[in-house]
């Protein structure tokens, strides 16, 4: 396809922030998300996403957030006239017929319009070669979907390629890009167990990834029925995560009792008596810049991600209650 023929999609968020939909935000968004389009959605079959060809949801969705398409060359045209106050694009792709080289283009065409915001792309498993195509085009992020926690959920779950070729696709990705440039994306509540998801999260870290916590969202129409994690339960593993990126051991922070993970009483008195210090903890994770408004959460709540430092604030005595459900006697 001639490169000004590209389709796109876009959050609904992001058109509305280029003026190109009339959306009233109240957040801010300084990251503009893309999702690569087909028709027929993804050919990967996983049973949590939206975007499986398998899944009988319009491809318009992708967790709780409508995907209109655009023409690539408008929504270009509108980001040159309110480009000051982007700060990145987010390209997420899907697996269709030459979908990496379809990235490629798609990037190196929004260079070739002198649009220089840094990009991230999110990607499955592709050889170093395109890594480094990318990374000559000026993208400084990469996301992977790891998604799962175990390679026996990895299977059940019907991801894509194995588990040891995300494992060595990840470790040439933080070779190609750097140590803190990749991130893995995880969703916290896919049936995992609390012991898989604290040595996957250690090890990736060991690995120089970074993560992006997701929580799982059920939508009507998806084939896995999973009711969504409990808030205790993702403010716990947004915890581990804060004190693993500061050098700390899983044993240092949580312990597991009864199936249940709690976050040793020291530390969530800590981060309770001098929350102003911690509200960053419980924010989206993510490239810089990244908050995916509303992406895993109604905006009624219960929050999992916040958007901003001001969104956590507005919530602080809900926060606090949940701090207290994890907070063990040890």
């Amino acid at each position: 396809m001639n490169r000004d023929n590209y389709v796109v999609r876009a959050s609904i968020a992001s058109l509305a922030a280029l003026g190109l939909h009339d959306l009233e935000i109240k957040f801010p968004m300084h990251t503009l998300y893309l999702l690569q389009y087909s028709r027929e959605g993804c050919l990967a079959g996983c049973l949590f996403c939206s975007q499986s060809r398998m899944c009988p949801i319009d491809k318009k969705f992708l967790s709780r957030i409508t995907w209109p398409t655009i023409q690539l060359n408008r929504f270009i045209e509108a980001l040159k006239d309110r480009e000051r106050d982007v700060r990145r694009i987010c390209i997420q792709s899907i697996l269709k017929r030459g979908f990496i080289q379809e990235i490629i283009d798609i990037v190196d065409h929004i260079r070739s319009q002198g649009i220089d915001k840094p990009i991230s792309v999110a990607v499955t498993p592709v050889s170093r070669k395109y890594l480094y195509c990318l990374r000559d085009l000026g993208v400084d992020y990469i996301g992977i979907g790891l998604d799962t926690s175990s390679p026996q959920l990895f299977r059940v779950m019907g991801k894509p390629y194995s588990w040891r070729v995300y494992m060595d696709f990840i470790r040439d990705a933080v070779s190609v890009f750097g140590e803190k440039h990749v991130y893995v994306h995880l969703i916290v509540g896919l049936g995992e167990k609390p012991k898989e998801i604290i040595d996957t999260i250690y090890k990736l870290i060991g690995m120089g990834a970074s993560i992006a916590l997701f929580a799982y969202t059920p939508l009507r129409g998806l084939r896995l029925k999973l009711e969504r994690p409990s808030i205790g339960y993702y403010r716990s593993i947004q915890i581990l995560l804060y004190y693993l990126n500061m050098g700390y051991r899983p044993s240092d922070i949580v312990y597991i009792d009864n199936g249940r993970i709690l976050v040793k009483r020291d530390i969530i008195d800590a981060i309770i008596n001098e929350v102003d210090r911690y509200l960053k903890v419980f924010l989206t994770t993510g490239c810089p810049y990244c908050n995916r408004p509303y992406y895993n959460e109604s905006p009624r709540g219960p929050f999992y991600n916040y958007y901003s430092i001001d969104h956590v604030l507005r919530y602080i005595d809900e926060l606090r209650n949940e701090l207290l459900m994890i907070r063990g006697d040890r």
